[in-house]
């Protein structure tokens, strides 16, 4: 069944050309049609979107020397920047977008894969519907994060077209538009580097007579090739995502021949999907990763016999996907993933065109035709089942992180990234919960993550549950993991302070201050400490360097007026402070209150009575505020209308002493 030249030649059809392309086209854009009715996920989509630097600053100047997410794609920031401002975190538009551009890539791949073959529009049909809805393309289709990798590959197989078509027809103009589109496949994603091996490759395959001409015609794009790689590397260092030491330095080399033979081996069937494969968490154990060099060489030497038997096509499929894969299999190590599925998108296209050669030799020979059909029959339906339960895992980030935990029940991060989601969407049991289960399962060594679960928990029983006390031992968790994580100190004092322990409260305020005398809210915070523990003057001192600090700052200026009124006996200060208050609309209803006693101790009793009716007009302290009017009507010597208001005061729940009451209480008239 020897897949010759002459008998690729004789591969041809009754049926029109453009049936072979619809069919992909159509097929694939059925399969993807459920994601434009997909959330925009919690994991990197909105890195892209809502904490995109350009959105609120954008300029060229920035758009072509910053990196962002460790990457460096000047094209791919602009297209999300441009996109965020017709559509805003509009979903379904950046679904939409991906899609089109996945599209496209289908149609580049068989017109690609047609000028390759020449005459078996089979092969181009179903490497073009494999590219189109293998399960491991659903991870750089479904996620909006991934523009990125349809991007690049759009301008990468234009590139590779017209280079073909260079080749073909000695077109300059070809040459032109395949290396400026290279380039801008390179501002997309720096994995574009790859390609000028894999132009190499179409020229081993068009036999091409090795000569200096030869030689100068790559140097531009062996030029842009090391220059982006540099580039790359860069980007992933300013985020620390190169991940020398996730396993030992020596396994690197050993888990690339390990992922090379994972890769091809998903690309057949793909087995277990998720969002991300870690480390660890495989049936290679790591003493036997010393054979998959070996293995690695053998599936290599054996490809190389059966190219050899059929045909120069299949030795560059096969060449295709090596070289093309070869900067993630993690020789050098990025991330803390082992593999990912999104890297397979172009390079699965050197696989999908073995495998449909394979498919087509059995098809158009007379012997092998109907089981062949039957055989291309279950193998797409046995990709496709299992495909579209995957991309529906894509919804959302609950789907999206409760599949990767199903896959992989030991890996922290899904639970840690759930948590975030139940976060945003207020289930804070739930994240309280996943939280908790990422701290049990992740490593000990892993100190750095392990503080932030610890202060991510901390926050939620900060900030949602008001549990002071838990949230105290996993901050000082969070001393003990990393005692540099920012607002470590701050947020200590903070718990200190909720809990009534001024002293140690006071340590850790101070503490901060010494790092950074301008933060105003920790002299805010201080303050309480100094109050309880009879500082007062202090306390007023704090405050006031909070309000010069930070102007905006409301608490200071309602706590500051309290202390002088409570303590200091400066009730004209706070008076100031309650009407600037007022001023800004600050809780009216609390600062009418707290003015209203002010008028009170100043002997402004009708200042005081209007205070306390705005409060009771206001919705506020009903009983205070009739009860401090029953105290000013006294000092007004209008004792039956105090009576009233200290009882009506009582009736709103309000304690009143008994003493006023007598004391106010209208004589009985005999």
């Amino acid at each position: 069944m020897k897949l010759t030249k002459k008998k690729n030649a004789k591969a041809k059809t009754s049926l029109p050309g453009y049936f072979y392309l619809i069919i992909p086209l159509v097929a694939t854009a059925a399969f993807f049609i459920p994601v434009l009715g997909f959330d925009i996920l919690n994991w990197d989509d909105k890195g892209y979107l809502l904490e995109n630097p350009l959105l609120k600053d954008f300029s060229i100047f920035k758009l072509v020397t910053q990196f962002w997410m460790g990457n460096y794609h000047p094209l791919t920031m602009l297209l999300f920047t441009t996109g965020f401002k017709l559509a805003g975190l509009n979903g379904m538009f950046f679904h939409l977008v991906n899609l089109v551009f996945h599209l496209l890539n289908v149609f580049l791949v068989f017109r690609f894969v047609e000028k390759l073959v020449k005459n078996n529009l089979l092969v181009a049909m179903l490497t073009a519907l494999l590219f189109g809805i293998h399960p491991m393309h659903i991870e750089s289709v479904a996620w909006i994060a991934e523009l990125k990798d349809v991007l690049y590959a759009t301008f990468f197989l234009l590139s590779l077209n017209l280079y073909l078509k260079y080749l073909d027809h000695g077109d300059k103009l070809s040459y032109g538009l395949a290396l400026l589109f290279f380039l801008f496949s390179l501002l997309s994603k720096g994995q574009a580097v790859v390609l000028t091996p894999a132009i190499i490759l179409l020229d081993i395959l068009r036999k091409r007579k090795f000569s200096k001409s030869l030689i100068v015609e790559k140097l531009p794009f062996l030029a842009l090739s090391i220059g982006f790689g540099l580039l790359a590397l860069k980007a992933q260092q300013s985020v620390s995502a190169l991940s020398f030491g996730v396993v030992e330095s020596h396994d690197n080399y050993l888990y690339g021949f390990y992922n090379y033979i994972l890769y091809f081996l998903k690309a057949v069937y793909p087995g277990q999907m998720s969002g991300i494969h870690p480390y660890g968490s495989t049936a290679a154990a790591p003493s036997f990763l010393f054979l998959y060099p070996f293995i690695f060489l053998f599936v290599s030497a054996m490809g190389i016999w059966i190219t050899r038997k059929t045909g120069p096509l299949s030795f560059f499929g096969f060449a295709f996907f090596v070289v093309t894969i070869s900067i993630v299999v993690k020789f050098i190590p990025v991330g803390d993933a082992m593999i990912a599925e999104r890297y397979t998108y172009i390079p699965y296209i050197g696989l999908f065109l073995l495998i449909s050669l394979f498919f087509s030799s059995l098809i158009n020979h007379p012997k092998y035709k109907i089981p062949g059909t039957i055989l291309l029959t279950l193998y797409l339906f046995s990709l496709l089942i299992p495909g579209f339960m995957y991309l529906r895992t894509f919804k959302n980030s609950e789907s999206y992180w409760l599949n990767t935990m199903k896959t992989y029940p030991l890996y922290w991060r899904p639970h840690y990234e759930i948590a975030l989601y139940y976060t945003d969407i207020n289930e804070i049991n739930q994240a309280v919960d996943h939280n908790t289960s990422a701290i049990s399962l992740i490593s000990p060594i892993n100190r750095t993550e392990l503080a932030n679960l610890y202060y991510n928990r901390a926050s939620l029983f900060v900030n949602k549950l008001s549990d002071f006390s838990r949230a105290l031992n996993d901050y000082q968790k969070v001393r003990e993991f990393d005692s540099t994580k920012k607002d470590l100190n701050f947020n200590l004092g903070y718990c200190y302070t909720k809990l009534d322990r001024s002293k140690e409260a006071t340590f850790y305020l101070k503490r901060l201050i010494e790092d950074d005398s301008t933060n105003g809210q920790a002299y805010y915070l201080l303050s309480f400490g100094n109050s309880r523990l009879s500082q007062y003057q202090e306390a007023y001192d704090n405050l006031g360097k909070a309000i010069r600090l930070k102007p905006d700052l409301n608490d200071a200026y309602l706590q500051r007026a309290m202390v002088c009124i409570d303590y200091l006996g400066k009730q004209d200060e706070a008076i100031k402070d309650l009407l600037f208050l007022i001023s800004q609309g600050y809780r009216p209803e609390k600062v009418y209150l707290t003015l209203a006693i002010c008028y009170l101790e100043t002997g402004k009793y009708r200042d005081a009575l209007a205070c306390c009716d705005k409060v009771i007009n206001l919705g506020g302290n009903k009983g205070k505020a009739l009860y401090i009017k029953a105290l000013a009507l006294d000092k007004m010597n209008m004792k039956t209308e105090a009576y009233s208001c200290g009882m009506a005061a009582i009736s709103a729940g309000f304690p009143v002493d008994p003493g006023l009451l007598n004391k106010w209480k209208p004589a009985r008239r005999l």
